[in-house]
């Protein structure tokens, strides 16, 4: 009777312990899953926004130095827009070089 009664806590035991076991391995895949799917969707709304605002910004500088440009159909070089740390600047011409 004790030997039945062990064998029975010893199952019951391992029914609890691989119980645990599936729910941590379920529980760290959903985690791994909820990672993956942030990190795609936070790539993908970077990806989007670039896309947008350079298909409007570009037409828009294009336009600029089209019209800032002598009778040929190239930009002058000093009308090209440069990317600096605070955005887009037309020139380059003036001010001192801490400034640019």
């Amino acid at each position: 009777m004790a030997n039945r009664k062990q064998q029975r806590a010893r199952a019951e035991r391992l029914h609890i312990r691989s119980e645990i076991n599936r729910r941590l391995f379920r529980a760290t895949r959903v985690a791994q899953i909820m990672h993956i799917t942030c990190c795609m969707s936070a790539r993908t709304r970077c990806q989007t926004v670039t896309a947008l605002l350079s298909s409007a910004i570009s037409p828009k500088i294009w336009q600029n130095c089209k019209a800032s440009s002598t009778s040929t159909d190239k930009p002058h070089p000093e009308a090209i827009p440069h990317l600096h740390a605070g955005g887009f600047r037309t020139s380059v011409t003036g001010g001192s070089h801490e400034e640019r």
